[in-house]
């Protein structure tokens, strides 16, 4: 039954993200076609990591309460029908609201799905990394279709399609969940399990410290992230299609370097491997707005996608690792909720600096702030040496 049920949650994922990757590879183009100006663009951006963050600062505890398994049937059900009202509904601010909806109900998908592979994987950063070859494959399946499904049947059509697939991952988490065993203690009180929760890991420095740093990792990040297909679209001047290449470029070099990732993950642990991704992500940022022609943007994609591919592999090994008496999949979701507040900021700042300073500015400052991150975890690093020494 274990291997049944991390098979249903392997498919449900590859599933979601498939049908995720189709409408938001171009959601920043399809915003703009709205009328949306640049930092607009990021504003939208900034309520959708908010609304990610109180996803996962409150609903993640829920798998704790009725199980993993009801959890994610609850969050991927509820995703299908937001995606397939999405397609019918033609006023802007309408749009953005059920997609905020759509963020809301994050924290009952993501981290239980990947706190399910962690605890009952043999080796952890290789078990994550198949996780996220299987998902990232999807994503270039996703990507790369997104461009010409939009242009020959319209944005509408992606909705659709993507709430059709998500019903699948509704489908294959019911018939491999066993429903025979309870995952979590019952408790009547999410919210007070979930502050509780986050009390115990603010307590512990070495949890602060490392969140620390993806906070500012996250910060650096979220500065350019939305802007990577409008730099494709207006400074470029790609089509839609070609934009889905370029996106489908950065998922593969994300598929293609998982792998490889989990396994150095696994020899060299995740504080190093997490430093490595650091510094070059900043470098990896700077190359992309520096490209001119095609080719150089196909190319500086896929180094997108192969340094992304060294993050969450280690990420997350190291926050298993670190936990104390917290439930996976909840701390998954507390520092994912608290890297994402720092989105919140740093997307409303990369459009006001997109609009006012040019389409370098945010990839050079996103690229300073990120490197910030190596601080706390240099610290941390050094901290854990010193212990290990004793």
């Amino acid at each position: 039954m274990k291997r049944n049920w991390i098979t249903g949650v392997y498919l449900a994922f590859i599933f979601s993200n498939l049908g995720y990757s189709l409408w938001y590879s171009l959601l920043p183009i399809y915003l703009r076609g709205l009328g949306f100006e640049a930092w607009q663009i990021g504003f939208v951006f900034s309520l959708l990591n908010l609304a990610t963050s109180l996803s996962y600062l409150t609903l993640v505890s829920f798998s704790e309460i009725v199980g993993r398994g009801r959890t994610l049937i609850i969050g991927f059900g509820m995703s299908a029908a937001v995606l397939l009202v999405l397609a019918f509904i033609k006023n802007p601010f309408c749009i953005v609201a059920l997609i905020i909806l759509y963020s809301l109900l994050g924290g009952l998908k993501t981290p239980v799905g990947e706190a399910t592979i962690a605890d009952m994987g043999r080796s952890l950063g290789f078990s994550l990394s198949i996780f996220y070859l299987a998902t990232t494959a999807a994503s270039i399946v996703g990507s790369a279709l997104s461009g010409y499904l939009a242009m020959s049947l319209g944005f509408s059509m992606l909705f659709i399609i993507a709430g059709v697939l998500t019903v699948f991952s509704v489908t294959f988490i019911v018939f491999t969940y066993d429903y025979s065993k309870r995952c979590s203690k019952i408790s009547n009180q999410t919210l007070k399990r979930s502050f509780e929760n986050i009390r115990l890991m603010l307590s512990d420095k070495t949890m602060v410290n490392f969140t620390t740093a993806l906070i500012f990792h996250s910060l650096g990040f979220s500065i350019i992230n939305p802007l990577v297909q409008l730099y494709a679209k207006e400074v470029l001047n790609f089509d839609e299609q070609s934009i889905g290449i370029v996106m489908a470029m950065w998922n593969m070099g994300l598929l293609l370097a998982q792998i490889p990732s989990g396994g150095l993950t696994d020899r060299f642990g995740g504080m190093a491997m997490l430093a490595a991704h650091i510094t070059l992500s900043s470098a990896s940022w700077i190359f992309y707005c520096l490209s001119k022609t095609w080719s150089e943007t196909i190319f500086s994609a896929f180094i997108l996608g192969v340094v992304g591919a060294l993050d969450m592999p280690a990420r997350r090994s190291v926050i298993v690792q670190l936990k104390r008496h917290i439930d996976s999949a909840s701390i998954i979701g507390y520092i994912d909720a608290l890297t994402n507040l720092a989105f919140i900021l740093g997307s409303s700042l990369g459009g006001v600096l997109w609009s006012t300073l040019g389409y370098s500015m945010p990839f050079i400052v996103g690229s300073v702030v990120n490197m910030f991150a190596l601080i706390p975890l240099i610290t941390l690093i050094s901290s854990r040496r010193e212990y290990s020494s004793i």
